[in-house]
């Protein structure tokens, strides 16, 4: 009984971000209409006054469940994650990220393309494009580990199994291209999946989630003389 109401739990997450349902609309750029977040948040960086930034937070609702400024107390930081998000939609803002000529670009992403079924290929490669056009306009990278999700069904450990190759790649890539991985499983996981106290619904994080992230990364910004 228990797995079943965590298999609904997790098609109402599903159905709440409008995934499409046939991979001939995946292949159309026009899947960002279908979700309303995507169109929403684009339009409103238009409208948003700060134009600078020394850093950006690139993400999807995990990131956009917080005010980074606040966590960081700090003043000169912009979040772009947009609830729904996949790693091709980051690919398809990226103007909206360098437009701000940050110094520093903090990345998460792929939660959304593994519960969808995408390959864990292409979600690495999708995640190394975004950090090849940051990089030709003199952006430094961070990579957050992509984090996993809670136990409880055969379906979450398929997840957490794909979320755990992800995090292989990206660190093997990030370590080839010495760029900077933070591995926010060390703190948020146990048996690669997402502490429960740190969470509120499996997936997205909590307050005293967001507190250890928070200070994973102002520990970081204090090495980086940021």
């Amino acid at each position: 009984m228990k797995n079943k109401y965590i298999t609904i739990f997790f098609s109402i997450i599903l159905t709440t971000i409008s995934l499409p349902q046939n991979n001939d609309v995946v292949k159309d750029s026009s899947i960002y209409l279908q979700n309303p977040n995507y169109v929403i948040q684009t339009e409103l960086y238009n409208v948003y006054r700060m134009k600078r930034a020394k850093i950006v937070m690139l993400g999807n609702s995990i990131t956009h469940g917080a005010n980074w400024n606040e966590l960081l107390n700090r003043n000169d930081v912009v979040e772009r994650g947009i609830s729904g998000d996949y790693t091709s939609g980051f690919l398809k803002r990226l103007e909206y990220i360098y437009n701000l000529k940050p110094k520093v670009c903090f990345i998460m992403g792929g939660i959304n393309d593994l519960f969808y079924g995408k390959e864990v290929d292409e979600v690495f490669n999708n995640i190394t494009k975004i950090i090849d056009t940051l990089n030709t306009h003199k952006i430094s990278i961070v990579i957050q580990s992509t984090l996993h999700v809670k136990n409880g069904s055969s379906f979450l450990d398929t997840i957490n199994e794909r979320v755990k190759s992800l995090n292989i790649l990206l660190k093997e890539f990030a370590s080839k291209n010495k760029i900077i991985f933070l591995d926010l499983n060390t703190h948020l996981s146990k048996d690669h999946h997402l502490i429960e106290n740190y969470s509120i619904d499996g997936v997205h994080l909590s307050a005293k989630g967001y507190k250890i992230w928070s200070s994973s990364i102002i520990n970081l910004l204090i090495k980086l003389k940021i």
